[in-house]
């Protein structure tokens, strides 16, 4: 009876042994399966917050473009104004009307002056956007095809590790059913604790995980292989290492 469940113990450790690398496996194709989305996404929001950027500039310049448009109009009543002013100003009849004349053209004058620092100003403010805008195109057309081939060679790698999670799936799925469900569960509390170590080996006497020394009756009780031993300061399942 001891024989027969010495060999089921034995045989339940080597296949956790064998469940842990697989879980290790599974865990980085979990891990990949995840990430890799979350990085195409990240990609793609980069690209379209630099052609957001591109947008908002072209809105900007077309505002700007209005205001020059609205300003050439001014500069145009500006110099209809002066030029009806001057005219009048040769066929003037009294010195009240000259002196009414002239204070007109005066302020047409300082009107069109301030026209024309406006124009100024706009254009060159035009220019730079347009110089940024014509940047950013060509920023944007290298990141596009930089970030598509980037975002290809991605894809290629979520299907590399998705159809790998599913293969290591399934061999988990295969290799569980040989285990003892009592073994099988101590070892999926000890894995949620420790993460990807729930099972070592014991070299020189000390555990793997924690390097903590085994005491003599543990080891003992390791090779007779009576029951599931664990390390007693930090709770891993052990094994002798062949």
């Amino acid at each position: 009876m001891n024989e027969k469940k010495n060999k089921i113990l034995a045989e339940s450790l080597e296949n956790l042994l064998q469940l842990q690398i697989i879980d290790k496996e599974l865990d980085e194709a979990n891990y990949y399966s995840e990430k890799i989305p979350q990085t195409i996404k990240l990609k793609r929001e980069n690209l379209s917050s630099k052609e957001k950027e591109i947008e908002d500039l072209n809105n900007k310049l077309e505002e700007l473009r209005k205001k020059r448009r609205d300003l050439e109009w001014e500069h145009e009543d500006c110099d209809r104004k002066l030029k009806r002013a001057q005219d009048l100003l040769m066929k003037v009849k009294s010195n009240k009307e000259y002196i009414a004349l002239q204070t007109e053209i005066a302020i047409s004058k300082d009107r069109l002056s301030d026209v024309q620092e406006n124009e100024i100003k706009l254009m060159m403010e035009i220019e730079d956007i347009e110089n940024a805008i014509n940047k950013l195109d060509s920023e944007f057309k290298e990141l596009s095809k930089k970030t598509e081939e980037e975002i290809a060679s991605l894809e290629k790698d979520l299907e590399y590790w998705m159809n790998l999670q599913t293969n290591i799936g399934e061999k988990k799925k295969q290799l569980t059913a040989k285990i003892s469900p009592e073994y099988l569960k101590e070892y999926n509390r000890i894995r949620k604790k420790h993460l990807k170590n729930a099972i070592v080996t014991v070299t020189n006497n000390a555990c793997g995980g924690c390097f903590g020394t085994i005491p003599a009756k543990k080891i003992q009780e390791l090779f007779e292989c009576n029951s599931l031993i664990t390390c007693q300061m930090c709770g891993r399942i052990l094994v002798l290492k062949d």
